[in-house]
């Protein structure tokens, strides 16, 4: 089986290492369903639990994609101050949402309308994208969902009652390193409004019987385009309204 093989490859192997993992004598995984079994497969490898969402949509008429973020690789980012920088590791700058309920495996059936009226929270996250494959971002992209969509952690800034008044679609994105801009692009969403997503990925935790707990964070793509920095040094993120983060990359 899929699993079998490519989760223990997986699990043992290091993103962004000397060594990347060859893939090429491992079966890859045909279908979406078999690389999600596969994400769950490995973070159950790694002995982690869930404790957030990464979805995403390559345009507003796009199919959403999503991976499950271990509570090894999501953390706080005033409680972290710093970060390692990691070679060949790029940076993007997101909005992250909280539902303020639980959902099951019956609550599938439920409108956008009904989930939409859950969000309780939104906030800035910076996440870490890394990946253990050889020739990346050259890769097939069902094993780059295989291995949770390419994260490396995630960094969550503090959360802020929502206000569904707030502009996601022109949120004026700020993204800097040693006080230069890292942003790329328009400093939109490539999803449009992103709270389009965030009934796709609660029918998808339905789909596949995951309990999606209340407040979990629910980060929703890149408003910055994806930077890879050749150093370190000091990071701050903003958007439009919300307070500045930092950060220290080490």
């Amino acid at each position: 089986m899929i699993e079998d093989s490519l989760v223990h490859a997986l699990a043992t192997a290091t993103p962004n290492s000397l060594d990347p993992f060859d893939f090429s004598n491992h079966d890859l995984p045909k279908t979406l369903d078999d690389a999600y079994r596969v994400q769950l497969a490995l973070l159950s490898a790694r002995r982690e639990q869930v404790a957030g969402w990464k979805v995403g949509g390559q345009g507003t008429e796009g199919n959403p994609i999503c991976a499950a973020i271990g509570n090894h690789h999501l953390f706080d980012v005033e409680a972290a101050a710093a970060q390692h920088f990691y070679p060949g590791a790029g940076l993007e700058l997101e909005l992250y949402f909280t539902l303020g309920r639980e959902f099951k495996a019956e609550d599938i059936h439920l409108s956008d309308e009904e989930i939409l009226n859950s969000i309780a929270s939104f906030g800035m996250a910076i996440e870490w994208v890394q990946s253990r494959f050889k020739g990346w971002p050259n890769v097939n992209k069902l094993l780059q969902l295989s291995d949770v969509q390419n994260n490396g952690a995630l960094l969550v800034g503090p959360s802020y009652p929502y206000d569904p008044s707030y502009d996601l679609m022109s949120p004026h994105p700020n993204f800097t390193l040693e006080g230069k801009s890292i942003l790329k692009g328009a400093g939109m969403n490539p999803a449009g409004d992103p709270r389009d997503l965030l009934p796709w990925v609660v029918r998808h935790c339905c789909h596949y019987q995951i309990k999606l707990h209340s407040n979990t964070i629910i980060t929703t793509g890149s408003y910055s385009g994806i930077h890879f920095p050749e150093s370190g040094g000091h990071l701050q993120a903003s958007f439009s309204g919300l307070p500045l983060i930092e950060l220290q990359l080490l």
